[in-house]
């Protein structure tokens, strides 16, 4: 956190990577790097971040924090069935979409200019 690292190809190194914080970077993409097959955790808060590309190859991912970056719309997360909380504060949300089919517990969307919500299955009951 609070470096200047555009590229996380490295950490692909660390096979049991457990949590990641990333954030205060100066990354444009989203966690793009080979994935460690314990990555549950990953802050990417404060960055430059302006889309979500694929993360289907994080498939353990339970909590991905994107607040504060330049993302417009919610795409590249439908194949994250472990996604639990997902942070998206302070973003360029329009609208929501893309979140059909996630198991999401938590969702937190403060501060974007939200005018429409599409595509939200309802939660089951746990």
């Amino acid at each position: 956190s609070h470096n200047c690292l555009s590229n996380l190809a490295p950490l692909g190194c660390l096979p049991l990577l457990h949590d990641l914080d990333c954030s205060h970077n100066q990354l444009r993409h989203v966690l793009s790097f080979k994935p460690p097959v314990a990555l549950r955790h990953a802050k990417c808060s404060h960055n430059m971040i302006t889309e979500i590309n694929s993360l289907a190859q994080h498939r353990f991912l339970e909590t991905l924090d994107l607040n504060h970056n330049r993302i417009s719309r919610i795409a590249g997360l439908s194949e994250n069935a472990a996604l639990r909380k997902l942070l998206i504060d302070y973003n360029e949300l329009i609208e929501i979409t893309g979140l059909g089919g996630l198991q999401l517990r938590y969702l937190s969307m403060r501060g974007n200019r939200l005018s429409a919500v599409h595509g939200i299955t309802p939660l089951d009951e746990a």
